[in-house]
């Protein structure tokens, strides 16, 4: 199924207690990258015209297999239809543009989504070969390890993270994930809490704690937080 995000970050669904604590030739290729997919782009999907997109950036992809630029337009549009497609799109795309680092992350989340969690770590750590304090890839680093449910060199990933930016309060949030699938109630709640702290305005992470309350039978205090959410 769908997990939410929380914080700018994939919510694992391994995070789990009595409730969910929580989603051609160069030339060839120059034609496809350079004419059709930016002209196709202004004229479907400026329009909303989704469906049309994906038929037309569908044939720009079998015109050039090897242009990363149709596969990824035809992902966005997949993605767009809310087609499960999307997935293998941006996988595809990724394998074609491998120097491109939000796309890395993209598709490994994504994959994170359906619990291919290795293909998600390989995917973290082809950015962190080259970007090592890259913080969205430890985050993704993290979370694949907790899919493989090795959950103490998860913990030092998200711990990386923090440590590479201490201001950042959705690390925190991704922290008190890692902590409440060990059982460590108290470091799970003060990772939470200090994620509100960081991003008082960030309605994901106030969403983290109150979640974590509730699944802790702590009912009241996850609706005082709901309610100063509100």
């Amino acid at each position: 199924g769908a997990y939410r995000t929380l914080g700018g970050e994939w919510n694992p669904p391994y995070w789990q207690a009595e409730r969910d604590l929580v989603w051609h030739a160069y030339q060839m290729g120059a034609y496809v990258e350079k004419v059709v997919i930016d002209s196709w782009s202004c004229k479907y999907s400026q329009a909303g015209k989704t469906a049309e997109a994906i038929i037309e950036y569908r044939n720009a992809a079998q015109l050039d297999a090897r242009s990363g630029a149709a596969r990824l337009k035809l992902a966005a549009a997949y993605e767009a239809a809310g087609d499960p497609r999307a997935l293998e799109e941006y996988v595809r795309a990724a394998d074609l543009r491998g120097d491109d680092v939000e796309l890395q992350l993209k598709a490994g989340n994504l994959l994170m989504v359906v619990g291919r969690f290795t293909d998600a770590l390989s995917r973290a750590d082809a950015v962190l070969d080259k970007h090592d304090n890259h913080i969205a890839a430890h985050i993704l680093r993290g979370n694949a390890l907790g899919g493989l449910n090795n959950l103490d060199d998860a913990l030092d990933e998200m711990e990386e993270a923090i440590r590479l930016d201490r201001s950042r309060g959705a690390s925190y949030t991704q922290l008190g994930l890692v902590e409440f699938a060990r059982g460590k109630q108290a470091e799970a709640e003060a990772a939470f809490i200090r994620a509100t702290e960081l991003a008082p305005s960030d309605t994901g992470a106030r969403l983290a704690l109150a979640n974590f309350y509730w699944a802790s039978n702590r009912l009241a205090d996850a609706g005082r937080i709901l309610l100063a959410a509100v």
